[in-house]
């Protein structure tokens, strides 16, 4: 489980990785904002937004036919001052790339159901806040009682 260390996917290529649904939907919505103006942009935003709450082949399906509907959208290219050429949705391209380069992990969960795995890290990261509280209630220590405390949590 990861919210998006690309190395520790790398590094850990022989266990069945879980890319964090959540934070991939964050980062989607940082580039797209919550209103985007778009319609290709609106859309996937919506489809976007059933990452958490849908079957894979569901988001697949719904991922493939926005693609279709949109592939010239976000192929599309002008020439900047520069004379380079530049892809002129770059966000609602980028967002599209994203969830098809980080697909294959976005499912481990629902693909091996026998491992019982979640398909965000919320538990995790809660768990993580409460020992982060707890440790700097007590800055004053010394890092060996601080290790004392971490086991005992």
């Amino acid at each position: 489980m990861s919210d998006g260390l690309k190395g520790l996917r790398q590094e850990s290529h022989q266990y069945r990785f879980q890319y964090c649904q959540f934070h991939q939907l964050m980062t989607i919505r940082t580039k797209l904002t919550l209103h985007p103006k778009l319609q290709a942009s609106q859309d996937l935003l919506g489809i976007a937004k059933m990452l958490c709450h849908t079957d894979k082949d569901s988001f697949i399906g719904a991922l493939t036919v926005w693609h279709e509907k949109w592939k010239d959208f976000i192929n599309e290219r002008a020439k900047g001052v520069d004379e380079k050429k530049y892809y002129v949705h770059k966000n609602t391209r980028s967002v599209y790339l994203s969830l098809k380069r980080n697909m294959p992990w976005l499912w481990t969960f629902y693909d091996f159901p026998e491992l019982q795995m979640p398909n965000t890290n919320n538990e995790l990261e809660a768990l993580n806040s409460t020992l982060k509280a707890k440790l700097n209630l007590h800055k004053g220590i010394s890092k060996k009682r601080r290790k004392s405390l971490f086991k005992t949590f």
